[in-house]
């Protein structure tokens, strides 16, 4: 259905505004919402007043292929605008399920001991009983900010690592979940969605992860410990016009 995902409402305005507006009654709730945030976003430029990735509002299109948007403020629900039922149907393959309590925070010198203690577990349940590597990835991935967390309770239970940019494009993994803080869905929370920039962007056009061959539903070790074999990875872009490409794992 070639949806359009942006966290940009004045690129979402460009491109479905005329749309929308074309039927204001129709699209009375998204027009609102949407223009609220557009004003807001025009008094808050400073990346230190931009809310956390897993805060940010989702709005989309459809390009070329007839009426559809959407707005999606998290925690609240998705609103749309008029679209046919295989159109919404695909959407909702698209939009991510609403987030766990907590809130996502980059980790910081004091997580380094927590972080490498998970670090050696996903090493572990990875099948590298043997490598000794995890307080020495911890600390590389700290040097330059590598490490995301998702704080739940003024506490970590989860991280996602990314690599270094490289060619403009950076790799997400480990991700990871202690046992006792599974089936929550931090992890899956603390991945960022390429569509959800981070506060402060990284300038990168691609953003990968792993893909396995069924999705689970709460990602713990990236697939890892449950014996599934890698099978490639996907490359997305945050630039709306670009489509996601595969690539060698």
């Amino acid at each position: 259905m070639n949806w359009q995902l942006t966290a940009d409402v004045g690129e979402f305005f460009a491109a479905a505004g005329n749309d929308l507006a074309a039927d204001p009654v129709e699209n009375t709730l998204l027009l609102t919402i949407a223009d609220g945030d557009r004003r807001a976003a025009s008094t808050s430029p400073t990346p230190d007043s931009l809310p956390p990735a897993a805060a940010a509002p989702l709005y989309g299109w459809r390009a070329g292929n007839g009426p559809g948007a959407f707005v999606h403020t998290p925690g609240f629900p998705v609103v749309l605008g008029a679209m046919p039922g295989a159109a919404a149907a695909a959407l909702a393959e698209l939009i991510p399920p609403a987030p766990p309590p907590g809130r996502p925070r980059g980790a910081t010198a004091a997580d380094r001991d927590l972080l490498a203690a998970w670090i050696s577990d996903f090493l572990h349940e990875a099948g590298a009983a043997g490598d000794t590597r995890g307080a020495a990835m911890a600390d590389g991935y700290l040097a330059y900010g590598g490490l995301l967390g998702w704080e739940d309770g003024g506490r970590l239970v989860a991280t996602a690592a990314r690599t270094r940019v490289v060619g403009a494009m950076a790799r997400i993994g480990p991700v990871y979940t202690p046992p006792e803080q599974r089936g929550k869905g931090y992890g899956g929370a603390v991945t960022p969605p390429p569509a959800r920039p981070p506060s402060r962007p990284v300038p990168v056009r691609w953003c990968c992860s792993p893909i396995w061959p069924t999705r689970p539903a709460t990602p713990s070790t990236s697939g890892l410990a449950s014996g599934r074999s890698l099978t490639g990875c996907c490359c997305r872009s945050p630039a709306s016009d670009t489509q996601p490409r595969s690539c060698g794992a």
